[in-house]
């Protein structure tokens, strides 16, 4: 019946524009052809809100994390940041909120997804945008779903010495978003702040602090 009702329509339903991009980043096999295409589905995430209905669409831009090419990783971390932002698109709250909250809630679906993207900065030579939308897609799940994101980082052992690994990081815009991650992940849960303590974070941030009072009224913001 709904096949012959499609069939009086004019055919079946048009696929959505996030649809398509999607696909077309599932079957192209050119890196061109990739690029291009995320490229396109990054900028229709800041303009429309998109609901990841089938986890399938998650998958295919957590497997993007996993390619060796920096472009694809940097623009694969901003668009996830994207989808999960409670404020992205701007002038459309309500929409984006309910899309944020369930995109966040197909993410934290498996709680390996966290060593994804964390695993995206191991490289001490990375891209620095790969390392600050990697830091920023983590806030936007505290933001969201903080427990339960505390909850997935609890069973990913690896993913609390790859913040660490972070804090080390010389570059300012890294490593300020790097303290606020910190103080919204140990926030409320003695479990992880236990483990953060034993990873070295007291030390890393006092020395953090001694070399920015060191500097004066520069550091002020880190301290």
């Amino acid at each position: 019946m709904a096949s012959l009702f499609s069939s009086l329509m004019g055919g079946a339903p048009k696929q959505s524009t996030g649809a398509r991009l999607l696909e077309r980043l599932t079957t192209a096999t050119q890196l061109e052809d990739k690029r291009e295409a995320l490229d396109e589905f990054k900028e229709l995430s800041t303009v429309e809100p998109l609901r990841l209905i089938e986890k399938g669409g998650m998958s295919v831009l957590l497997a993007l994390l996993r390619t060796d090419d920096t472009q694809l990783t940097r623009d694969s971390l901003e668009t996830l940041t994207n989808l999960l932002d409670t404020e992205v698109p701007k002038g459309m709250a309500e929409a984006a909120q309910v899309a944020s909250v369930h995109n966040c809630g197909v993410f934290l679906t498996n709680s390996a997804n966290v060593s994804t993207v964390l695993n995206t900065v191991d490289n001490e030579e990375d891209d620095m945008y790969v390392r600050y939308h990697a830091v920023q897609l983590m806030m936007r799940l505290l933001a969201v779903a903080p427990a339960q994101t505390q909850d997935a980082v609890l069973s990913q052992p690896a993913v609390v010495g790859r913040v660490m690994q972070l804090i080390e990081d010389k570059r300012e815009i890294v490593r300020n978003e790097v303290l606020l991650l910190l103080a919204q992940l140990a926030k409320g849960n003695a479990d992880l702040q236990n483990i953060l303590a034993f990873q070295g974070a007291y030390d890393g941030l006092l020395a953090i602090a001694e070399a920015e009072q060191a500097e004066g009224a520069a550091g002020g913001a880190a301290v």
